[in-house]
């Protein structure tokens, strides 16, 4: 229904007509966007019972609400409703009727390749408005979680060089530069992606602090990370089955084993960690997120427990593990561990 209302535009219709006050008929609507009058006022209805549009009693006409401007052009949320509605709906239901029944396959290994016969990444390649939307949805997905870990993480110092690894565009380590000012930083991701970060990050007056390499965190990684004071890992270790998280942490292990400082590293995470003793509604929602990694993500991907954490740290070779688990004020929060 979200999704209807987003991807014909009839919210961003609804807003522009009512730009000066007032309320607008849904028949106008249609007649704007060149939509079937019938359907669009039904969906327009249920709209309003969904708290995306308010209907004036008196005139029958509609006006947008806060949480329908959320989804329009101009909205932080209008990427996510149509990523998640998009491929990976389709990617979700291959999981129930494939999937589920016949368990993994060469290149078969999640709903997505099921479905679309490769994998996200692969896809993304070739599908670059796809991509697009991509980041517009990760982008979409960054205040909160954001602004929780600059309120509740303490860095190693507040001139620390920060590393975020697979980090899309830079809209973490953005954030975290510009509420620490004397920061420096560097995102690393594939190079098909570096261009928008490098984008992203002059876009946020950042060019001089921060800058993106591209590769790949299976490989080994480019020595200019050797000397960063906290490896971030924000929604990648949930992306993984066990032995490929392991690898990518002990590339990150012996990159920092480079170093030359004297100060020790870290290695944060942040996912939605099950079973914290969050409210039950927190860990209703992170078992339905460990879904969505089996749909877009290869066989054995999902949430992890704090101990299951710390068991991936030991299969990467990590010594003297003392993971420190940090509590957010949203449903995230993170796992630290000290490079030794």
């Amino acid at each position: 229904m979200a999704y209807a209302l987003t991807k014909n535009k009839i919210l961003d219709r609804v807003e522009k007509e009512t730009a000066s006050g007032g309320t607008v008929t849904c028949e106008k609507v249609a007649e704007k966007l060149e939509l079937q009058a019938f359907v669009v006022c039904r969906y327009m209805e249920t709209g309003m019972h969904l708290h995306l549009l308010d209907k004036d009693a008196d005139t029958k006409g509609y006006s947008l609400t806060p949480h329908g401007a959320l989804l329009t052009d101009s909205g932080y949320l209008r990427d996510f409703m149509l990523m998640i509605n998009e491929e990976t709906k389709d990617a979700w239901r291959a999981v129930t009727t494939d999937l589920m029944k016949d368990g993994p396959k060469p290149n078969r290994s999640n709903g997505f390749e099921i479905t679309y016969g490769s994998d996200i990444w692969t896809y993304f390649s070739k599908n670059p408005e796809a991509e697009t939307l991509f980041d517009g949805a990760m982008k979409a997905l960054n205040p909160g979680p954001t602004g929780a870990m600059i309120m509740d993480w303490e860095p190693p110092s507040e001139d620390a060089k920060i590393c975020d690894i697979g980090g899309g565009i830079g809209s973490l380590l953005g954030e975290i530069l510009l509420h620490y000012p004397k920061m420096t930083g560097i995102v690393f991701d594939r190079p098909e992606v570096i261009k928008r970060s490098q984008e992203h990050l002059k876009a946020v007056g950042l060019a001089d602090r921060a800058k993106a390499i591209g590769g790949n965190f299976f490989d080994d990684l480019p020595n200019e990370l050797a000397e960063c004071d906290a490896f971030i890992l924000r929604y990648i270790i949930h992306d993984w089955d066990d032995d490929s998280n392991a690898a990518i942490l002990k590339n990150i292990r012996s990159v920092a084993k480079k170093s030359k400082k004297d100060t020790k590293p870290v290695v944060v995470i942040m996912d939605q960690i099950i079973d914290t003793g969050a409210a039950s509604f927190f860990e209703k929602a992170k078992s339905q997120m460990a879904i969505n990694m089996i749909s877009v993500c290869p066989y054995g991907a999902r949430e992890r427990s704090v101990q299951e954490h710390s068991d991936l740290f030991d299969a990467a070779g990590y010594e003297n593990i003392n993971m420190k688990h940090i509590p957010l004020r949203t449903i995230q929060s993170l796992v630290e561990v000290e490079i030794s």
